[in-house]
């Protein structure tokens, strides 16, 4: 549907239930060209895909819908611009949602009206609910088997499948012929009959891409990344936005050793146009056969389909309307090579989740003064030191010490800390005041006492006045009055007994607060058990770790084992809170050209001074967890609390391995 006629739709159906419509085609258009969700009466949600239950539009209508009393009616063309759900359900109880909140919905061909408490639903009206959402979510599934058919064809000839083109590359529309039509502006949309858009070279940027290929023969990808910096020639997405993470940030302008690499892999600088090489569909999917439904591989942990690189033979290629950029022999040895580059583990990203990253800068390699980094490690994780990792083994020696095992090290230092003269009857009040205070047990303890007073007062009452009743048989207004009497004090004894079943509840949940309080003391006795190398999860160890300012400082020796020398922990110093560093901490620049820069200066006989150090220490916030959920998990959070704000020890531990 047009702007224009749904701007007349909405119109016509705002006459005929009398409501106000302030919509127009201009807005809508502002709207679809700015991506606005929302202005006025208008709620658009242009290029968002329909299956998701969130969507800015969508999400914003929910909030005025419950803000504002004055909406009455929802006018949507069909059901399926209102959802394309992957299950049909979940139509009908987001169309559920708006009738329960007393609005009328209008499609063009039936209207849904509000659902008035404690009324059923009408079946007719469920069952065609039912059916078109399941239309919608299938239109999506038969909309994804044609784009995927429609690419191929389209890759076979040689075209554009969509999409940004590549650095080196700009979009142009031709004729079926091959005859240039115009060169098209980033983001213009032209639909011409018997025209078709290409990917060409760009005359301004493609001399930078073969310099980029003639340095890469010699040099490795990060390092003509640094040339391009220093020279200040911009990425390929400078000036873009980009979203990371559910974060919409500016691009920085900087190239890296990945966008050189791309640039070089492209088989567009063959005059081969590739289409496939990734799938990322959540319906159908490229298969040898042509569209695929989505396996279980295809999904991640958490439901949602992943994105897949797809294996060579499942590429669709076409010739390109241009002669090849260079020479294809040349590039398949550059191909070779750069394989042959990354075959290594080297300049694996660390992981992005500090759940798996316990002591993230926490553990120092006292040879260096080096931060050892964490690094993934046959199923599991280790530190190594980070001037080792950088200087790719020129400086320092291959110091690493296992992940898990150097938690549990630590873990139960803080338990030996804990068991100090004193500390342990500390933290055992610590927790009790804090169970007390939740609880409140004192006064409620008094008010149990009185109401038990007032019920046996309410007792004597009932019996005095069962008397009473028995004596006025003969007399209507006595008994009248005496029944009257007799129900006020039944009606006050059954609310003094319903207050004292809620504080006995409460006085029960306070006794399990108590053995919460020994079970989390108890835990600390066990604090090792938190650092088995199979979990997935270090979180509630980080939060400790924050909260003790805990380090470690490590120190290593060379030990003979048959041929070989290798390195293993010879000790170290664990300090708590703000207790000064056995060593200085290297707090210098940290990228690889300046630690192999100042290698090469030791080397020639210049040596390097350290630069001044800014020794800093990680700090964490003093926040209480606050959940009350039970169980082993909430034990720890009690005995975090309970730690959380009493004087932090300031004592060295030396470790002898």
């Amino acid at each position: 549907m047009t702007p224009a006629k749904y701007v007349e739709f909405a119109q016509e159906k705002a006459k005929e239930f009398d409501v106000s419509f302030d919509g127009d085609v201009r807005t809508i258009e502002r709207m679809m060209k700015d991506g606005i969700p929302n202005v006025g009466d208008i709620y658009l949600d242009y290029g968002v895909q329909g299956h998701k239950k969130s969507r800015p539009a969508l999400d914003q209508l929910r909030t005025r819908i419950e803000t504002d009393n004055s909406i009455d009616v929802l006018v949507i063309p069909r059901r399926d611009r209102l959802f394309r759900p992957n299950d049909p359900v979940d139509g009908l109880l987001l169309e559920a949602e708006f009738s329960k909140a007393g609005i009328t919905i209008v499609y063009q061909d039936k209207v849904v009206p509000p659902t008035k408490k404690g009324a059923r639903h009408d079946l007719a009206q469920l069952l065609t609910g039912l059916i078109d959402f399941d239309r919608a979510g299938a239109d999506r599934r038969d909309l994804a088997r044609k784009i995927i058919l429609a690419q191929i064809r389209l890759a076979e000839r040689g075209y554009s499948t969509g999409g940004r083109p590549s650095f080196g590359f700009r979009r142009s529309l031709v004729t079926e012929q091959g005859e240039l039509v115009r060169h098209l502006q980033d983001g213009e949309r032209v639909r011409m009959r018997g025209c078709h858009v290409v990917w060409q070279p760009d005359e301004n940027k493609i001399d930078l891409v073969r310099r980029i290929l003639g340095l890469l023969k010699n040099h490795p990808a990060n390092r003509v990344a640094r040339m391009l910096n220093d020279e200040g020639l911009p990425s390929p997405d400078a000036g873009r936005f980009r979203t990371d993470n559910g974060v919409r940030h500016l691009v920085s302008g900087n190239w890296n050793g990945t966008t050189i690499t791309n640039i070089a892999r492209n088989p567009l600088l063959v005059a081969i146009n590739a289409y496939g090489r990734r799938s990322m569909g959540d319906q159908l999917r490229l298969s040898s056969d042509g569209v695929r439904e989505l396996e279980e591989t295809d999904f991640r942990e958490d439901e949602q389909p992943k994105v897949i690189r797809n294996p060579s033979d499942l590429h669709v290629t076409g010739q390109g309307s241009f002669d090849p950029i260079v020479d294809p022999k040349e590039r398949e040895e550059l191909i070779q090579e750069l394989d042959r580059r990354g075959a290594t583990q080297r300049a694996i990203p660390r992981s992005r989740n500090p759940k798996m990253n316990p002591l993230g800068g926490r553990v120092y390699d006292m040879d260096c003064g080096w931060l050892m980094y964490r690094a993934p490690y046959t199923g599991s994780f280790r530190y190594k030191c980070g001037l080792y990792d950088l200087s790719h083994g020129q400086q320092c020696r291959h110091n690493t010490i296992k992940g898990p095992e150097a938690t549990a090290f630590l873990l139960s230092c803080i338990r030996q800390r804990l068991l100090a003269r004193g500390l342990w009857q500390k933290l055992r009040e610590r927790l009790k005041q804090i169970a007390d205070r939740e609880a409140s047990t004192g006064q409620d303890d008094s008010r149990i006492a009185m109401i038990q007073k007032k019920q046996l007062e309410v007792q004597e009452e009932l019996k005095a006045v069962t008397k009473s009743l028995a004596r006025a048989g003969d007399r209507p207004d006595l008994f009248e009055a005496m029944t009257s009497e007799f129900d006020k004090l039944k009606t006050q004894e059954k609310n003094l007994a319903s207050q004292m079943n809620e504080l006995k509840a409460k006085a029960s949940v306070a006794s399990e607060d108590v053995a919460e309080v020994e079970k989390a003391l108890e835990l600390a006795m066990n604090l090792t058990e938190l650092a088995d190398s199979k979990m997935d999860d270090f979180e509630l160890p980080r939060q400790l770790f924050n909260l003790t300012n805990v380090r470690l400082f490590v120190r290593f020796q060379e030990v003979q084992q048959g041929k070989r020398t290798v390195n293993q922990l010879a000790g170290g110093v664990v300090t708590f809170g703000a207790a000064e560093p056995p060593i200085e901490i290297y707090s210098g620049p940290t990228n690889r050209k300046y630690v192999k820069g100042r290698r090469k200066n030791h080397r020639n006989g210049n040596p390097q001074g350290k630069p001044e150090l800014e020794i800093t220490y990680p700090t964490g916030e003093s926040k209480s967890l606050g959940n009350r959920s039970r169980g082993f998990r909430n034990q720890l959070e009690l005995f975090v609390q309970g730690i959380e704000g009493m004087d932090p020890a300031t004592r060295h531990l030396v470790l002898a391995a």
